[in-house]
Protein backbone atom coordinates (compact mmCIF):
# COMPACT_ATOMS: atom_id res chain seq x y z
CA UNK A 1 0.00 0.00 0.00
CA UNK A 2 1.24 3.47 -0.84
CA UNK A 3 -0.04 6.52 0.94
CA UNK A 4 0.18 9.86 -0.77
CA UNK A 5 0.12 13.07 1.25
CA UNK A 6 0.50 16.75 0.38
CA UNK A 7 3.84 16.07 -1.37
CA UNK A 8 1.99 13.98 -3.92
CA UNK A 9 1.40 17.01 -6.13
CA UNK A 10 5.17 17.39 -6.62
CA UNK A 11 5.28 13.81 -7.91
CA UNK A 12 2.02 14.17 -9.82
CA UNK A 13 3.28 17.18 -11.77
CA UNK A 14 6.47 15.37 -12.87
CA UNK A 15 4.88 12.29 -14.43
CA UNK A 16 1.91 11.77 -16.70
CA UNK A 17 -1.33 11.41 -14.72
CA UNK A 18 -2.12 8.12 -16.48
CA UNK A 19 1.23 6.67 -15.38
CA UNK A 20 0.67 7.93 -11.85
CA UNK A 21 -2.87 6.58 -11.47
CA UNK A 22 -2.05 3.30 -13.21
CA UNK A 23 -0.24 2.22 -10.03
CA UNK A 24 -3.46 2.47 -7.99
CA UNK A 25 -5.69 -0.46 -7.07
CA UNK A 26 -8.12 1.67 -5.09
CA UNK A 27 -8.68 5.16 -3.75
CA UNK A 28 -9.25 6.37 -0.19
CA UNK A 29 -10.86 9.79 -0.23
CA UNK A 30 -10.02 11.47 3.08
CA UNK A 31 -12.84 13.96 3.50
CA UNK A 32 -12.30 16.98 5.74
CA UNK A 33 -15.83 18.18 6.51
CA UNK A 34 -14.55 21.65 7.32
CA UNK A 35 -13.30 22.33 3.76
CA UNK A 36 -15.75 24.52 1.88
CA UNK A 37 -14.61 23.17 -1.48
CA UNK A 38 -14.74 19.51 -0.45
CA UNK A 39 -17.44 18.36 -2.90
CA UNK A 40 -15.67 19.79 -5.95
CA UNK A 41 -12.23 18.61 -4.77
CA UNK A 42 -13.41 15.02 -4.31
CA UNK A 43 -15.30 15.09 -7.59
CA UNK A 44 -12.22 16.42 -9.40
CA UNK A 45 -10.02 13.67 -7.97
CA UNK A 46 -12.49 10.96 -8.99
CA UNK A 47 -12.99 12.43 -12.46
CA UNK A 48 -9.23 12.67 -12.97
CA UNK A 49 -8.70 9.03 -12.00
CA UNK A 50 -11.61 7.90 -14.19
CA UNK A 51 -10.48 9.93 -17.21
CA UNK A 52 -6.83 8.90 -17.07
CA UNK A 53 -7.48 5.21 -16.42
CA UNK A 54 -10.59 4.85 -18.52
CA UNK A 55 -12.39 3.01 -15.73
CA UNK A 56 -13.48 3.43 -12.15
CA UNK A 57 -11.35 2.10 -9.31
CA UNK A 58 -12.74 0.85 -6.01
CA UNK A 59 -13.17 3.87 -3.74
CA UNK A 60 -14.06 4.59 -0.14
CA UNK A 61 -14.59 7.97 1.47
CA UNK A 62 -13.42 8.24 5.08
CA UNK A 63 -14.29 10.98 7.54
CA UNK A 64 -12.63 11.49 10.92
CA UNK A 65 -15.20 11.93 13.67
CA UNK A 66 -12.58 12.64 16.34
CA UNK A 67 -13.64 16.27 16.12
CA UNK A 68 -17.28 17.07 16.73
CA UNK A 69 -19.08 17.63 13.47
CA UNK A 70 -21.34 20.62 13.11
CA UNK A 71 -25.08 20.22 12.69
CA UNK A 72 -25.85 19.07 9.18
CA UNK A 73 -22.29 18.03 8.30
CA UNK A 74 -22.98 14.31 8.57
CA UNK A 75 -25.94 14.59 6.21
CA UNK A 76 -23.90 16.76 3.82
CA UNK A 77 -21.07 14.21 3.80
CA UNK A 78 -23.48 11.37 3.11
CA UNK A 79 -24.94 13.40 0.25
CA UNK A 80 -21.46 13.96 -1.24
CA UNK A 81 -20.75 10.22 -1.03
CA UNK A 82 -24.09 9.42 -2.65
CA UNK A 83 -23.45 11.93 -5.44
CA UNK A 84 -20.05 10.34 -6.10
CA UNK A 85 -21.54 6.82 -5.76
CA UNK A 86 -18.94 5.84 -3.16
CA UNK A 87 -19.35 4.24 0.26
CA UNK A 88 -18.61 6.42 3.27
CA UNK A 89 -17.04 5.32 6.56
CA UNK A 90 -16.85 7.42 9.68
CA UNK A 91 -13.66 6.68 11.61
CA UNK A 92 -12.02 8.04 14.74
CA UNK A 93 -8.32 8.68 14.34
CA UNK A 94 -7.91 9.27 18.07
CA UNK A 95 -9.22 5.79 19.02
CA UNK A 96 -8.73 3.81 15.81
CA UNK A 97 -12.46 3.07 15.59
CA UNK A 98 -13.51 1.74 12.16
CA UNK A 99 -10.09 2.29 10.54
CA UNK A 100 -9.42 -1.41 10.07
CA UNK A 101 -13.00 -1.93 8.87
CA UNK A 102 -12.66 0.85 6.28
CA UNK A 103 -9.50 -0.64 4.79
CA UNK A 104 -10.94 -4.16 4.94
CA UNK A 105 -14.02 -3.01 3.00
CA UNK A 106 -11.85 -1.35 0.35
CA UNK A 107 -9.61 -4.43 0.12
CA UNK A 108 -12.63 -6.68 -0.39
CA UNK A 109 -13.89 -4.39 -3.14
CA UNK A 110 -10.46 -4.41 -4.82
CA UNK A 111 -10.32 -8.22 -4.69
CA UNK A 112 -13.80 -8.54 -6.23
CA UNK A 113 -12.76 -6.30 -9.15
CA UNK A 114 -9.75 -8.37 -10.16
Amino acid sequence: MELHGPWVWELYSTIEPRDYFRRFSGVVLCADPFRETLPSELSNIMNSVDIHLGHRLPVIMVVDRSKKLLKGQTAALREIAETLSVPIMFIRLNTGENIEKAFKNLTEEICMCK
